[in-house]
């Protein structure tokens, strides 16, 4: 698949593209690792602060930072305790969000793979993917096998993705208890091998495996859900790597096309630009991280077929934002047609 385009010495270049489902999963990614480390770290504080030589003082300053009918019928006098257990609670919430965030991103991907299929002619076949043992731990292995993808990398990090996903599971469907196959995966040789062998900044230790026990409360620590955060997103980036590829020059373009213009629940624009092409290119280089889009950018919109469409659209979307009052026109500009 073409990665770049070149015409009247003009290059357009997606080696470096991020599809619409990896950015999605961005915004997730970037907020979440804000906000986690952000949480934990303020309630560690105040529980620390509440155990401390002036905790009665900062106990009332916290209570009174409360809700009156949540503090009643309740025993604040441990609040260092129960703020710690609440910190507990926010890892473990945290692996469900996280998974979350993966199977939106399997979704939108899968959305987007029949989309660019449809538009471009692409026949889609059934694939008799391989049968794995505990498949279901890690599903994103079998999205790659279901569109063709490359799989290699999750393969070799299966152990850690199954443990995360597994952990999930025991957290969203048995109240946080570890099932006896979560407790195998985590005492298993191969997570061993890939926590040893996993990316790390020079001089730091592998991160280790959790200690988890059949049938026990699963505790979580802060940096395990950034481990998971960390699998997460090289996983998802490592597809998009080759989604990418699959979508070619040409795919790019029409992903950009549909995201602003023409996904038919858009009602108003995201930009105020009063050309189509110039609403896409904008989204080609600032959402999807694309160069030298604008000289083909209309021509590969053509030899689809929807070019004309995306003018029409723009024409509409256009005369709503400034309805909306979004934004408002140049002085003497004529509203498209």
């Amino acid at each position: 698949m073409i990665l770049s385009t070149a015409v009247g010495g003009h290059a357009m270049d997606i080696s470096k593209a991020v599809a619409e489902p990896f950015v999605q999963f961005l915004d997730f990614h970037d907020a979440f690792n804000h906000q986690f480390k952000a949480g934990v770290t303020a309630i560690r504080h105040i529980s620390a602060e509440a155990a401390g030589p002036n905790g009665p003082a900062v106990r009332t300053a916290f209570l009174s930072r409360m809700e009156k009918n949540w503090r009643d019928r309740h025993d604040w006098s441990s609040a260092s305790a129960v703020l710690d257990r609440a910190a507990e609670d926010a890892c473990r919430l945290a692996i469900v969000q996280i998974h979350s965030a993966l199977d939106d991103f399997s979704t939108a991907l899968r959305a987007e793979h029949s989309r660019w299929c449809a538009v471009a002619g692409i026949a889609i076949s059934p694939r008799l993917a391989i049968k794995a043992p505990n498949e279901e731990d890690e599903p994103l292995w079998k999205l790659c096998q279901d569109l063709g993808l490359q799989s290699a990398n999750i393969v070799a990090w299966r152990p850690l993705l199954a443990l995360f996903r597994v952990m999930r599971n025991c957290i969203a469907h048995s109240s946080g208890k570890a099932s006896g196959h979560l407790a195998s995966l985590a005492s298993s040789p191969a997570l061993a091998q890939v926590l040893q062998s996993w990316p790390r900044r020079p001089g730091s230790k592998s991160p280790p495996a959790p200690a988890i026990f059949d049938s026990q409360q699963i505790r979580v620590p802060p940096k395990t859900v950034i481990l998971c955060l960390n699998a997460a997103y090289r996983v998802c980036e490592y597809i998009n790597e080759h989604f990418r590829v699959f979508l070619g020059v040409q795919g790019m373009c029409y992903s950009a096309a549909y995201f602003c213009l023409l996904n038919p629940d858009r009602q108003v624009l995201s930009t105020s630009y009063r050309t189509a092409n110039r609403a896409v290119g904008h989204t080609l280089s600032t959402r999807y991280q694309v160069t030298g889009a604008s000289q083909i950018l209309v021509s590969q919109l053509q030899a689809l077929g929807v070019w004309n469409k995306c003018v029409r659209r723009h024409a509409r979307l256009y005369r709503n934002s400034v309805e909306a009052g979004l934004f408002k026109p140049p002085h003497g500009f004529k509203m498209p047609a």
